[in-house]
């Protein structure tokens, strides 16, 4: 059909992605890149050219197409949430804001949109949304790892029912135990409670995960070592 007739938008979008379906990324890219030359105002050309920029593991022109996307329709979730998800993921909570907003305006029974809002009000100080956003991600799915971590941390650090705020975290490692994160905030937890063993398999743990636990490892190792001094003493 291209053959035939180059010059069609939504020709070279659905060629794009076949290629995409069979992981060639580069041969998807250019065709959406084409579809978007021919009608700028194809909104899911945009989107899917993010979507394999975030697959080349290239995240700002990944956040470009997306933004693109959400400002050539702003009824379009899925580029809306994406959007704020790329700022959130790079340390721009304030950015993310008003895309993620926008998110769970457009689909008010969507979790993972209220996750991360609640993970982008948390990033901000505003505790109190953070919490509510959480809330109402969990009242869509109980099994929310990001929201029962993060509520369950905002309870830890207020001292506010922090058996439920323990009791959070600890499910949210197991639905997620392949999160550095979510392992970090139950060493902590443990850390507070005097529990150093445990608290040290979690630090290892979360940094054999990806996530940088160095500091909060020194600080149990030190105690350790200090305990296991007095006790020899």
């Amino acid at each position: 059909a291209v053959m035939l007739d180059g010059r069609i938008a939504n020709l070279h979008n659905s060629l794009g992605v076949c290629y995409g379906i069979v992981n060639d990324l580069e041969s998807a890219l250019r065709e959406f890149e084409t579809a978007i030359e021919l009608d700028p105002a194809e909104s899911l050309a945009w989107f899917n050219a993010g979507l394999s920029n975030l697959l080349l593991k290239d995240r700002q022109k990944a956040l470009e197409y997306f933004s693109k996307a959400a400002e050539t329709d702003p009824h379009f979730f899925e580029a809306v949430l994406q959007a704020g998800k790329l700022h959130l993921d790079g340390n721009e909570a304030l950015e993310a804001k008003p895309y993620l907003e926008k998110a769970v305006d457009l689909r008010r029974e969507s979790g993972p949109a209220f996750s991360c809002l609640g993970e982008c009000y948390a990033a901000l100080g505003s505790t109190e949304d953070a919490q509510s956003a959480y809330k109402k991600a969990l009242r869509l799915n109980a099994n929310d790892a990001v929201a029962l971590s993060g509520l369950g941390w905002l309870y830890i650090e207020q001292g506010k029912n922090p058996e439920i705020g323990k009791l959070f975290c600890q499910h949210s490692v197991e639905i997620a135990p392949e999160n550095g994160l979510y392992r970090h905030r139950l060493g902590e937890i443990y850390f507070r409670e005097n529990r150093l063993q445990n608290a040290l398999d979690a630090f290892n743990q979360a940094l054999k995960l990806g996530y940088d636990s160095r500091e909060a490892l020194e600080n149990v190792t030190g105690l350790l070592s200090g305990n296991a001094s007095e006790t020899g003493s």
